[in-house]
This record gives C-alpha cells, structure tokens and sequence, in this order.
C-alpha cells in the first residue's frame, strides 16, 4: 500500500505504508519454489535480503514514471489575531501524482509493471488577518 501523500525520503511508487491493525507489508511469491526472508537490523538500517532456488538471471532495474500531477490548490483561513490584510503561509501544499513502477530484467530484456500508485494532492493553507465576516 503506498502512502496517502508522496514522502520525501523515497521515490513515489517506491514506498510501504503500514498502519498498525489496517494496512500490512506483504510480500508475493510469484515462484512456486520455497522463500527464505531474512531481516537483520544493525545500527540503525534494516537490511532485507530474498533466498530462494530460482537464480534471478542478470541485473534488475526499477524504473517511476510520472503518469499525471495534481496541483495542490489553496485554502484560505481567517486569522483574527493578524491585522487586516497580512497573509502567513501555514503549510506550503503538495502536488499530487500518478505514477507507473516497472522492473527491467536487464539480462533478458523482459520488463513488467509493478504497481501503479495515486498520491493525494495536500492544498497549501494560508492564514489571512482580519474577522470572521
């Protein structure tokens, strides 16, 4: 499950939400052959590594595509403690986007879709002084 929002320390369509009860990490076994999945954490880093009996032939690269992009729009808030026309940005906002994971099996040239992900577009909020009309 992506995030509801794109995240700033990876790449859309790269990333793993997991909300406690709701949302698992899971992973799929496309082979019909036994998976050994080992995690080890050291100093800080997870490190996951895949056993299994099918050798992966040759290298694989993960590509992101950016399919569309959702402008953030605004939201406006009276602020009564701002004198009358100053404006103070509260949060910035965040474009929303679609995006397309594909893997590229580089020594057979074969290439697949991973997932397609949408990610939400947060509207920048501005404060504006003044009263409630």
């Amino acid at each position: 499950h992506p995030h509801s929002a794109a995240v700033g320390y990876i790449d859309p369509g790269l990333d793993a939400a997991v909300v406690y009860g709701r949302l698992d990490l899971c992973f799929a076994n496309p082979s019909s052959q036994a998976l050994l999945i080992r995690a080890k954490l050291d100093r800080g880093y997870l490190r996951v590594s895949l056993w299994g009996r099918q050798p992966v032939t040759g290298p694989i690269r993960v590509g992101v595509r950016v399919l569309a992009t959702i402008p953030p729009g605004e939201v406006f808030r009276i602020e009564p403690g701002l004198p009358p026309g100053a404006q103070v940005e509260l949060y910035p906002g965040r474009e929303g986007m679609q995006v397309e994971v594909r893997r590229r099996f580089l020594g057979s040239g074969r290439e697949e879709l991973v997932s397609r992900d949408s990610y939400r577009a947060r509207p920048r909020v501005v404060l504006r002084g003044g009263s409630q009309p």
